[in-house]
């Protein structure tokens, strides 16, 4: 408590705090219009990601609309992306569970291996959702060529 008192009373820490203050107030007059630009180029990115995906959606209803003899295939592939989602994730829900039953059983895992352990099934949940996303754009393109018919 000595030490913040002599502090408040010393010139040089109330100098510092003044040269601190403007260096601060520079700094943020330079940042904020690259900071304020920020949320722009993000939202310009999100419109061109769901441009391109809106166009590969319409490419591919009208690629089975023209072919509707294909209709079996992408209906097998919508269906194969499932089961493979669900596959990794229950590979991601095994590794868990691995990570939950061996201290129960007595194993003595190294920190390491562990959290090599965690991560690996993050990963697989990660990819085990973007997988079932693809079936759920075949599903939703199924779904518009069979409203169209």
């Amino acid at each position: 408590m000595d030490a913040l008192l002599s502090n408040l009373t010393s010139v040089g820490w109330w100098g510092s705090v003044v040269v601190v203050g403007i260096l601060v107030n520079f700094l943020s007059q330079f940042l904020y219009p690259r900071l304020a630009a920020l949320p722009i180029r993000g939202l310009s990115l999100i419109r061109r990601r769901t441009a391109k995906r809106r166009a590969r959606f319409e490419e591919q209803v009208a690629a089975l609309t023209a072919n509707p003899q294909r209709l079996p295939i992408v209906i097998a592939a919508e269906h194969r992306f499932y089961f493979l989602a669900s596959l990794v994730m229950g590979c991601a829900i095994f590794l868990l569970l691995v990570l939950a039953v061996l201290p129960a059983l007595g194993s003595t895992l190294s920190l390491w291996l562990q959290s090599s352990f965690f991560f690996v099934s993050s990963l697989l949940f990660v990819a085990g959702t973007q997988i079932a996303d693809k079936g759920f754009e075949l599903g939703q393109v199924i779904a518009k060529v069979a409203r169209d018919w």
